[in-house]
């Protein structure tokens, strides 16, 4: 899966209108033949670029145990606020995290069944 941060809502809103529930003729199948589902678009609970750095950058720290890695885009972690910085170094993955619904008008999306020939960083952000 990933979470995709728009700059703005409309961009957020037209791209889920247009992706939600797709399938791809070029991964129809995987390796092994199996039909993939089709993408499942939705808003993401937690909005905003600074709030998911904030949530998810202890997963780049090597000590999780998950797979997952996320990618933040070098330049957008360098306009971050100091405040922004130390608030994501505290965060741990054993920090309680409580997420309201978001309000107002979401620009973070979260794409599931995400094809399997999006295998890496480099070409999910090619496809992106």
């Amino acid at each position: 899966y990933a979470f995709v941060n728009f700059v703005t809502a409309l961009h957020a809103k037209r791209f889920r209108e247009d992706f939600h529930l797709v399938r791809f003729n070029q991964w129809d199948s995987d390796p092994d033949g199996k039909h993939p589902w089709p993408l499942s678009i939705a808003i993401a609970k937690v909005q905003g670029f600074a709030e998911n750095y904030v949530r998810f950058r202890h997963l780049l720290d090597g000590t999780s145990h998950t797979h997952c890695k996320p990618y933040f885009d070098p330049k957008a972690v360098a306009a971050l606020s100091d405040t922004e910085l130390a608030a994501a170094k505290q965060t741990s993955f054993n920090t309680a995290h409580t997420e309201a619904e978001p309000e107002g008008s979401p620009t973070t999306l979260i794409i599931r069944n995400l094809p399997s020939a999006l295998n890496n960083q480099d070409v999910a952000r090619g496809w992106l």
